[in-house]
């Protein structure tokens, strides 16, 4: 942190040196009466949990479903057959669990679970009609859920990435001179030094270098590899500094007092230049499909479940909130990062096409991606089943289509709907949506004829 000041410098430093000043503590504040919440975590199971088992209201939903099973050994059975389920992640889809053979397999595992502890007499249990419980979470199985394949997406090592050659655009740099009397302290290391001189300040045998030396500080820029776009790129400031300013000792002065101005304009500009090319993904497919879990999520402490159709005002604060209501989605309470996610669900809600559909959880899927600065772990916002196709859906600000993470993300997500495609079923299909265009009255098919993302191709 460096302070620039004509006068008032000593008391600026002084605050800027105090044991609570903001700089001390790193917390800052932005906007109006912002509270300090308190956060509390929620436990939202999955509808077919709460249709079968039932589960207290103050777990997520915002109204109780009635439970299928009325007695408590007929629940018992029925959360037996959800984990017996588990064991049969290896089938083709969740359709086979309804075959015979299955039934009977997850008939013997639920007897065995639920069978009378030792030393009970016989005749006093309630008797349960396994067969009949079984088959009939099967079906709600079947009915409430989306088979998602299993699959792993992870980006080959061979990846490369740089920035394409451009013209920098410096029509709106109009940056003056600042007195030469200004004082500068750099509270790192407390020293002083004043622009007049530029004592202390770096010497640099051309005035590229005053940029150039900053931007090799970003992670992304390498100097061996970018060098010459680097020195085509500060030169063209300089010269658009040299064409309205006096003299060579008013740019520098320019490029001193508003380095990190000048900087950010050029690194702005290069990310809209960022390329990588992945050649290959390394993709593995297992035989199976994922079934869904009950999930924690955090919220405002204060936070009750609400109406996902009502506009929220405070929209900084949506991502402590928690939604419910639906009648497509597969919990029956959801958590939105942006309101733009918000009304997203309510276009899914009124989509006469739409079966179903969730918001994934941490470790639902496996895609992996990465880019020349970042790596990790990618889960789509949305799953979504229509009668003819399944989609990932990723609602994103408009600025942000082209951002390399996003890209990157995009890519990974696309391969994987391949893949998943080949396995079986209904086709997969990425949509990456620009949050302007998430209105309530479109559609899914609408919105898959513009917005389908495919890896190389983009939308």
């Amino acid at each position: 942190m460096t302070i620039v000041a004509h006068d008032k410098f000593q008391e600026i430093i002084d605050e800027a040196n105090r044991g609570d000043s903001i700089l001390k503590i790193g917390l800052v504040f932005i906007g109006k009466d912002i509270p300090d919440k308190h956060s509390k975590a929620v436990e939202v199971p999955t509808n077919l949990e709460q249709r079968l088992i039932g589960t207290p209201p103050e777990t997520g939903a915002a109204q109780q479903q009635q439970v299928l099973f009325s007695t408590e050994p007929e629940r018992k059975a029925a959360k037996a057959t959800l984990d017996a389920i588990q064991q049969f992640e290896r089938l083709r889809s969740s359709q086979d669990l309804r075959s015979r053979d299955v039934q009977q397999q997850i008939a013997e595992k639920v007897a065995e679970a639920i069978k009378p502890v030792q030393g009970q007499l016989p005749g006093l249990a309630e008797e349960v009609d396994v067969k009949k419980v079984v088959a009939e979470v099967t079906k709600q199985f079947v009915e409430m859920s989306i088979d998602i394949p299993k699959i792993v997406v992870v980006p080959s090592d061979d990846a490369t990435y740089g920035f394409r050659p451009f013209d920098l655009d410096c029509k709106h740099v109009r940056l003056r001179p600042v007195s030469k009397d200004i004082l500068i302290q750099n509270l790192q290391n407390n020293e002083q030094y004043k622009l007049q001189n530029s004592s202390n300040v770096p010497s640099e045998q051309r005035l590229e270098d005053y940029l150039v030396r900053a931007l090799i500080d970003f992670d992304d820029i390498s100097y061996d590899d970018h060098a010459a776009l680097l020195y085509q790129l500060a030169g063209q400031m300089v010269a658009h500094l040299r064409s309205y300013l006096v003299g060579d000792d008013e740019v520098l002065n320019v490029l001193i007092a508003h380095n990190r101005q000048l900087v950010d304009t050029i690194y702005a500009q290069m990310q809209q230049h960022f390329f990588e090319t992945s050649t290959s993904y390394e993709v593995k497919v297992t035989k199976g499909f994922r079934t869904l879990h009950s999930t924690n999520v955090l919220t405002a402490a204060d936070e009750n479940i609400r109406p996902y159709r009502e506009p929220v005002d405070d929209k900084k604060y949506i991502r402590g909130m928690l939604f419910g209501g639906f009648k497509k989605c597969l919990y029956p309470s959801q958590k939105f990062d942006s309101d733009t996610e918000r009304r997203f669900s309510v276009l899914l809600e009124n989509d006469k096409s739409v079966l179903k559909w969730f918001k994934p959880g941490r470790n639902v899927f496996a895609i992996h991606y990465r880019t020349g600065i970042e790596e990790g772990d990618y889960e789509p916002d949305f799953v979504v089943e229509t009668p003819t196709t399944k989609y990932l859906c990723e609602p994103k600000g408009s600025d942000y289509l082209t951002d390399p993470v996003v890209v990157a993300k995009a890519d990974a997500a696309s391969e994987w709907c391949r893949y998943a495609t080949e396995t079986g079923g209904k086709p997969w299909v990425y949509l990456l949506i620009p949050h302007d265009a998430v209105d309530e009255s479109k559609t899914l098919h609408g919105l898959s004829a513009t917005y389908t993302y495919k890896r190389g191709a983009g939308i």
